[in-house]
């Protein structure tokens, strides 16, 4: 079976490896030429066995790699599918080189045996291989889908600063490696000494409100001050506020001298932040991260805005209550929810252990093949359900959906063990003795 042939599973190994944890590392020219090889090489031998023809899905692939790589307009339209920022990089067309070898290889495997030599091979071991190929087959399909959904990740977006100018609240708007600038899909390539290098053109990106950090909208401009927000800021009216390091706001009042906590997460919703953290890519994970402050004067009255980093902004009202607001793809994490439920995400660990329980049963019943079922049921579905916790990792379910869903499934699959190990008891057989 081609879908577990050791090409396959081994690009879809380097595929994983290479964007999971070289790119991290090194992040540098040649783990993204190792990627397009991988994924080349992975879509083409698919595309080659849904179809049946190998060389005109490798004619297929290149083209549609050419045009990614080259068409403008093409990556940035792919780049919703694909994940992340998709740029266009004429030299990624070296993967193509893989196509050659992929299709010959293709073609000689797929030859089958005269049938009087598979006539020779006996069923009983010929349907066990059958069989351990359709199961190296459905993980490496699974598997091939986490690694190519996996393999680009967008920059996470942060609020790094916000300004004042006139009535309305600018917000910056910034990737988590802490630049300031907003890295746009489109690739300029310059040629120096005869050698081609690509950069990232960069522009500022802005936020706007309005209506004192209630809602956002993007900007086209910029603001016309240049005057960024500090860690505190004072006003007649409402006194001081200042953050005291990344979580916490306080605030002094007019006619006093004492500081005291305006505005803080409590220790239950920081657990369920903590539950909600995915961290995917790149080690990027929500982060509470209070960064800059201003006071902002309006007809209603004076709003006190907080840029918050990935989650979003924070905003005092005139009324003394805070909400925490979404500023264009930063928005708050739901604090909803008990922690607890996050403990539910270890149930395919747990079906896993508890496989060895339907095999007990079959031996003390003494129908140990029985058992041999229960406990293949069993281990079967801890690994799927696991393969199930990674993809809605991956796709970052929240943890009120997916803990549940999971312990549910493996529940199921457990009593199903059980039900298989649990049999009419055999009858004891007779017992031999010396003449």
């Amino acid at each position: 079976m081609l879908l577990a042939h050791p090409v396959l599973t081994g690009a879809v190994a380097l595929l994983a490896v290479n964007d999971q944890v070289l790119k991290p590392a090194y992040g540098t020219w040649w783990t993204g030429k190792l990627s397009d090889v991988a994924g080349v090489v992975l879509v083409t031998w698919v595309l080659a066995v849904v179809t049946g023809y190998a060389g005109r899905s490798a004619l297929m692939v290149a083209l549609a790699f050419v045009a990614l790589k080259v068409v403008p307009g093409v990556a940035e339209a792919a780049a919703p599918i694909l994940g992340g920022v998709t740029l266009r990089d004429p030299t990624d067309l070296v993967a193509l080189v893989a196509l050659g070898p992929v299709v010959v290889y293709l073609q000689r495997v797929s030859i089958r045996p005269p049938r009087a030599l598979r006539a020779t091979r006996p069923a009983v071991r010929a349907s066990r291989s059958r069989v351990a190929r359709v199961v190296v087959a459905g993980v490496t399909c699974g598997l091939a889908a986490l690694a190519v959904g996996a393999t680009s990740c967008a920059e996470q977006q942060e609020v790094s600063n916000v300004r004042v100018d006139g009535g309305s609240v600018w917000a910056q708007v910034g990737s988590t490696d802490g630049d300031l600038d907003h890295q746009v899909s489109s690739a300029v390539h310059n040629s120096t000494a005869g050698s081609a290098s690509s950069t990232l053109a960069v522009r500022p990106r802005w936020a706007r409100s309005i209506d004192g950090g209630r809602t956002w909208t993007s900007a086209n401009g910029e603001p016309s001050t240049s005057s960024d927000a500090g860690r505190s800021a004072c006003s007649d009216a409402l006194g001081c506020f200042r953050l005291v390091g990344r979580d916490r706001v306080e605030h002094r009042d007019p006619t006093s001298s004492a500081w005291s906590t305006a505005f803080a997460f409590t220790r239950e919703q920081k657990r369920r932040l903590k539950a909600r953290d995915h961290g995917v890519c790149s080690g990027q994970s929500v982060q509470i991260d209070l960064r800059t402050l201003l006071i902002v004067p309006r007809p209603d009255g004076e709003h006190v805005v907080v840029a918050a980093g990935s989650e979003g902004a924070l905003e005092r009202t005139p009324s003394g209550e805070w909400h925490r607001r979404a500023v264009l793809g930063c928005r708050p994490t739901s604090l909803t929810g008990p922690s607890q439920l996050i403990y539910l995400q270890a149930a395919p660990f747990a079906l896993a252990v508890l496989s060895l329980v339907p095999l007990v049963i079959g031996i003390m019943r003494r129908q140990p093949w029985r058992g041999a079922g229960g406990l293949a049921i069993a281990l079967g579905g801890a690994f799927t359900t696991g393969i199930l916790l990674a993809i809605f990792t991956f796709l970052q379910i929240d943890y009120l959906g997916s803990g549940p869903a999971l312990a549910v499934i493996c529940a199921v699959i457990f009593l199903i063990s059980l039900w298989v190990a649990r049999g009419p008891k055999s009858p004891r057989g007779p017992e031999f003795r010396d003449a």
